[in-house]
């Protein structure tokens, strides 16, 4: 996950690998990304946009405790593909 953000103009806020699938919360720096951005299309850059700190904040937490909800961890600090740690 940390080589995405060397390769694209973006911060990796959140993250969860799941078994058969995964969660990426991204913040694009809008700067540097507004003329590469213009040249991309697809499924990466088609996804939600958070317009406050709540939502973020939401959707952080949504992601965090995907593995407990799935039974896969008993706490965030514990799941072994999270950013949370």
């Amino acid at each position: 996950m940390s080589e995405l953000g060397r390769i694209f103009p973006l911060d990796i806020c959140a993250y969860v690998v799941m078994s058969n699938h995964y969660h990426v919360v991204l913040h694009i720096n809008s700067a540097e990304a507004a003329s590469w951005e213009d040249r991309r299309s697809g499924r990466f850059w088609e996804g939600r946009a958070l317009l406050n700190e709540q939502a973020l904040a939401a959707c952080m937490t949504y992601v965090d405790l995907n593995p407990i909800r799935a039974y896969m961890a008993k706490t965030p600090e514990s799941s072994d593909h999270t950013s949370i740690k």
